[in-house]
């Protein structure tokens, strides 16, 4: 996260606010609501202990769709309080 925030130049100390933002954000994708993105954290509870991957259902720029198929089942969401959109 913090990397991600000197990336688009927001204040580390909103790291926490941009990541309940960014996670909120959700598609459509083949009849269901999955997230844009999903994270990882090492458990340090820091802005670097978090790792961010985007839902490749949503956004995918590789060759090889099978090398990163089985990360969208991270992504699958039924909560109520997400902005949806629609996958086209």
């Amino acid at each position: 996260m913090a990397d991600f925030c000197k990336l688009i130049n927001c204040d580390i100390g909103q790291a926490s606010r941009l990541q309940k933002d960014l996670k909120s954000l959700t598609f459509d994708y083949q009849g269901n609501q999955e997230r844009l993105l999903s994270y990882v954290d090492d458990g340090n509870n820091t802005p670097h202990s978090k790792k961010i991957f985007v839902n490749p259902h949503i956004i995918y720029n590789g060759s090889d769709y099978k090398r990163v198929e089985i990360l969208g089942i991270f992504y699958n969401t039924d909560n109520k309080s997400t902005r949806h959109f629609a996958n086209s």
